[in-house]
């Protein structure tokens, strides 16, 4: 029982009072022994105070403390460039600084959350928010889920989300509700810099056209789809005829220009589902899909004949002219020679440009300005080093 010993102390003096109102008055012994118990409660109750003083400063502290902390949050959330922002578990908006704001294109981040009613009307697209309240349902977080959101504007802007739901103990709703607290980043710069920096990395800087690796890829990419379609595939190398006498006789400002120009006539004589590319120096590669032997000859002299109309001399353009190697093939010779090819995964474009190269060497060897067709047959090549026959489309003069 609390304060057990100061009733029973009280009782005395009540017991003792009692006495003397029917005349047997308290003994100085009495007297004593209540003076000694009230002494006692004094020193207790100084103690007491002394204590209550004590935890008042140190209340008053922490109380700063506090004070002080919650201003630094407060001064980092209204500072920072992040947004930062919190929800409710349905996605209600519960806070966002001014950054979130700013970012999303609001003055203000009373406005916003005036106007938004949750995050999930930001999303772009309904399968990126799906995702996101998925993976937070599962994981109570999200760790750098990056999406398109929905500026005031009515423009996009890419945001990197990490969000965390924060325990009971921390931070509850009024309502009741779990608060999800995040930090949004603009990632919208970054990802233009990386598509630059990968569009650096996949195109020839001088003439705009995928360059040698990024090609590669393409070829592997097509030659899976013919083999998987059963489809004929063409892939032809152009090389500009003469182009050594152009830098030398007109300086390498005209080469890099020559090269613009014929880069510009092999794009417009070519469909949109066709590939060029610049394999380096003067030679340029160009696949077509689901093209055979017959129709991929008609498309090289086409190309052949652009370059000659394109480039057709001039104090700026000289005269200028191409010759072009042709491969064509279908999947089941293709399979018939990869019997012999170390790598069939791999092999397959460096064999059809090897023979395409073939034939282009022997365009060159019958006069330039010309096709040539390797005709192999495939299976009778003897090997990538032989000198197969190939077959002249010309109706070129010289």
């Amino acid at each position: 029982m609390p304060l057990k010993k100061e009733k029973a102390l009280v009782e005395r003096a009540e017991h003792y009072l009692s006495r003397a109102a029917g005349g047997e008055p308290p003994t100085l012994d009495d007297f004593r022994e209540l003076l000694e118990g009230f002494k006692k409660l004094l020193r207790q109750s100084g103690r007491l105070l002394s204590m209550g003083d004590r935890m008042q400063a140190q209340l008053n502290v922490l109380n700063r403390e506090i004070a002080a902390k919650e201003a630094l949050y407060r001064s980092i959330f209204s500072h920072v460039s992040e947004g930062i922002f919190s929800t409710t578990s349905s996605g209600d908006l519960v806070e966002v600084n001014p950054a979130m704001a700013r970012i999303l294109g609001w003055e203000s981040a009373e406005s916003f959350v005036a106007a938004v009613p949750g995050l999930g009307a930001l999303f772009v697209s309904p399968k990126d928010h799906e995702s996101y309240l998925n993976v937070l349902a599962k994981h109570g977080r999200v760790e750098r889920f990056e999406a398109a959101l929905r500026r005031r504007d009515g423009g996009e802007v890419w945001i990197q989300l990490s969000v965390q739901r924060l325990h009971e103990e921390v931070v509850v709703c009024p309502d009741g509700k779990e608060v999800y607290v995040g930090v949004a980043l603009d990632m919208t710069e970054q990802r233009r810099v990386m598509a630059e920096l990968s569009h650096r990395a996949n195109v020839d800087s001088l003439t705009e056209l995928p360059n040698r690796r990024y090609f590669m890829e393409i070829f592997r990419r097509e030659l899976r789809r013919s083999r998987h379609a059963q489809s004929p595939l063409a892939v032809m190398i152009a090389d500009i005829d003469f182009f050594k006498r152009v830098n030398d006789t007109m300086g390498h400002d005209a080469g890099d220009a020559v090269l613009r120009k014929v880069a510009h006539c092999i794009c417009g004589s070519v469909r949109d589902v066709d590939t060029c590319a610049r394999l380096g120096g003067e030679e340029f590669v160009m696949l077509f899909p689901e093209t055979e032997a017959k129709i991929a000859l008609t498309a090289a002299e086409r190309i052949r004949g652009a370059v000659e109309d394109c480039c057709c001399g001039g104090a700026r353009c000289p005269l200028v002219t191409v010759s072009i190697g042709v491969c064509a093939w279908t999947p089941d010779l293709l399979h018939e020679e990869l019997e012999h090819a170390e790598d069939t995964k791999e092999a397959d474009p460096d064999v059809l440009l090897k023979w395409a190269d073939v034939a282009l060497y022997e365009a060159k060897r019958s006069g330039r300005n010309r096709v040539c067709l390797y005709d192999g047959p495939f299976v009778a090549c003897g090997g990538l080093q032989s000198a197969a026959p190939v077959s002249h489309n010309s109706g070129i003069k010289g």
